[in-house]
């Protein structure tokens, strides 16, 4: 017949092994020297080994016992992970995030599936806008808010560099007296780079077209009506990247963060999915499809379809 170890029994002889002592140990796993020491009797007998030795001097593990300390710190662990895992995927609740349109369009869908994959009663309310007006609701509209900073800036938690890039459509005259440019509002980084990368090359310029979304920018540089700046890792095709040989220097690179809102709670959804991806994001991220729209330019993604057994999302 197997012998089963009771991880209560490993538990106490992990305490006795870390702090030295019967006492101590009783202390740390609030119960009795006694029952410690029973305890400790027990997992010998199981063993059919001796695992402490006392003495005048202390305590100290014998040869069996040093062996035995690492094998029980590691089912000891298994078996909280095993726990924590089962108790995640029970975890519901919403993830409210703001972040950047491209980001929420080409980066961030195929890292909600991995995660709602390992949480599938959590779901993920994506909301869109400019990282300066987002990162002012934090705690309040939004528990987490992906933004984009310059870099350097050393707020939130780095997640990725940026490089930002000049593009045009492939039908679009490379020469232009005045630069015609697709802007965006005032507080983005991208319209100061713009500006500044500009006026750093001497060249005249005008403003064509103007969008807080970047999905109308990018519509209207594909549509050749003007240059526009994109992040090189999301920049959509057939735009193409301009270089210095056109007359556009390289702008310096941009950070993208993560914001926690204060008080949240480990187990909180919000707490899980940003160390998810803290854990997940770098520069070989994969780019996904686009997420189906919500009303008021929200992206919801959700573990079903509403219909299928979950209630429908607000």
């Amino acid at each position: 017949m197997p012998r089963n170890l009771d991880t209560d029994l490993l538990r106490a002889f992990i305490a006795v092994a870390d702090t030295g002592g019967f006492t101590r140990a009783a202390g740390v796993l609030n119960c009795t020297q006694s029952a410690v020491s029973m305890q400790i009797k027990r997992l010998e007998g199981i063993i059919r080994s001796e695992l402490v030795i006392r003495s005048n001097k202390g305590l100290r593990l014998t040869t069996i016992g040093e062996g035995v300390l690492d094998y029980a710190r590691r089912i000891v662990l298994l078996n909280d992970q095993i726990v924590e895992t089962v108790l995640d995927r029970r975890t519901n609740g919403v993830v409210r995030i703001g972040l950047m349109e491209d980001y929420a369009t080409a980066v961030i869908p195929p890292l909600v599936k991995r995660f709602l994959a390992a949480y599938p009663n959590i779901y993920v309310e994506v909301h869109t806008g400019l990282s300066a007006h987002m990162r002012n609701q934090i705690g309040k509209q939004y528990d987490l808010v992906l933004a984009m900073e310059a870099a350097g800036g050393g707020s939130g938690e780095l997640l990725r560099t940026e490089r930002p890039v000049w593009a045009r459509a492939p039908t679009m005259p490379a020469d232009h007296d005045t630069v015609p440019v697709a802007l965006y509002p005032r507080d983005c980084v991208f319209r100061d780079l713009m500006i500044e990368s500009l006026e750093a090359a001497g060249r005249a310029w005008r403003i064509a077209y103007h969008s807080p979304s970047i999905s109308a920018v990018q519509a209207a540089v594909k549509e050749g009506i003007a240059l526009g700046v994109f992040k090189a890792s999301t920049l959509p095709a057939p735009l193409r990247r301009l270089s210095p040989s056109d007359g556009f220097g390289e702008m310096p690179c941009v950070d993208i963060v993560l914001h926690r809102a204060l008080r949240l709670k480990r187990s909180n959804p919000a707490s899980l999915f940003a160390d998810f991806l803290v854990g997940a994001m770098n520069p070989t991220a994969a780019v996904g499809s686009m997420p189906r729209h919500g009303h008021d330019g929200v992206f919801l993604f959700s573990p079903q379809e509403p219909g299928k057994g979950e209630r429908p999302i607000p």
